[in-house]
């Protein structure tokens, strides 16, 4: 008969304590069996960590993400031994799902953005809790459903590349907002107002703002460790020096918009907005009213248009 240490003591067995304590050392959760009441033995069940899984969680560290914890239902000692072959310095165990969202909601009131990684039923609720929800592979349907994301390999190996693209996501589309849909269109709006800039022009520049976005975008596609590169590059490469000036402008300018981090920016000119906010006001206002000015030479006649006449 098959139970708990608990459920064999109070049936009048005893002499638990010896394989509790081996299963607690070798970091495994003991199923006692017993017949009648003489204890027969005990079945020990150990989680087992997944492949690439240290690796995974040290490259994740240079990501930034260094607080990394182990919220766990299993009992103290399973867990422990479980976090010392991965790394894991910090351990809650034998928690509840709701204390699992509890830990997580106490890390965003700390002011964090918490990414939450699991599979399990008791993981679902931690997960829609979390900024970033990650149900790995083998993730029961409610925790796939919880969470933002579901990662389909097996081997953890290629987490942190996950994480890159999705920052390089991210970046790329600050870019395209900012770069083309902002800077390129408010300084053909100028242009235009100035009458530097004709309607033809204005409607190129619309254009090419969309063309530049189209073009900037694609650079996602460029996910490294996918292994060997497309034909036409490995012929461009054979044709093509190295020391080719344009390639070497166009790395740097890859380079620089790589390192383009808009979150910060943004985040500057919100901490900055109180002190610019009057004199960015009044700069508006003036461009407002000296756009309907116009000044005539002595040989020019200036003629008004209302309502069309």
């Amino acid at each position: 008969m098959p139970g708990s240490a608990a459920y064999l003591q109070s049936i009048g067995v005893t002499g638990t304590e010896s394989l509790l304590s081996a299963a607690g050392a070798a970091g495994a959760t003991a199923v006692l069996v017993a017949e009648g009441v003489t204890l027969a033995g005990a079945i020990l069940l150990r989680d087992r960590l997944r492949t690439s899984a240290v690796e995974a969680l040290n490259k994740l560290c240079d990501f930034g993400l260094t607080d990394q914890r182990l919220l766990t239902g299993d009992n103290r000692r399973a867990a422990e031994v479980i976090a010392r072959e991965a790394g894991i310095t910090e351990v809650q165990a034998e928690l509840l799902p709701a204390q699992k969202v509890d830990a997580v909601k106490a890390v965003i009131a700390s002011g964090r953005h918490p990414v939450m990684i699991g599979e399990g039923l008791n993981d679902a609720a931690a997960l829609a809790s979390a900024d970033v929800g990650i149900a790995v592979s083998g993730a029961s349907d409610i925790a796939a459903e919880a969470a933002d994301v579901v990662y389909l390999p097996k081997s953890l190996e290629s987490l942190p590349l996950f994480l890159l693209v999705s920052r390089k996501a991210v970046r790329t589309a600050w870019q395209n907002i900012i770069l083309f849909a902002g800077v390129l269109n408010a300084c053909a709006v100028l242009l235009a107002a100035t009458g530097k800039l004709g309607p033809v022009g204005a409607a190129v520049t619309h254009q090419l703002s969309s063309f530049f976005v189209m073009l900037n975008s694609p650079r996602l596609l460029r996910v490294p460790g996918r292994g060997k590169p497309a034909w036409w590059k490995e012929r461009a490469r054979a044709i093509v020096p190295a020391q080719f000036t344009l390639g070497q402008l166009s790395q740097r300018v890859n380079a620089f918009a790589e390192h383009l981090e808009f979150d910060g920016l943004a985040n500057s000119f919100l901490r900055s907005w109180p002190r610019l906010r009057r004199p960015l006001l009044f700069s508006a206002a003036a461009l407002y009213l000296l756009s309907g000015i116009y000044t005539l030479n002595p040989d020019e006649i200036g003629i008004v248009e209302r309502f069309g006449r």
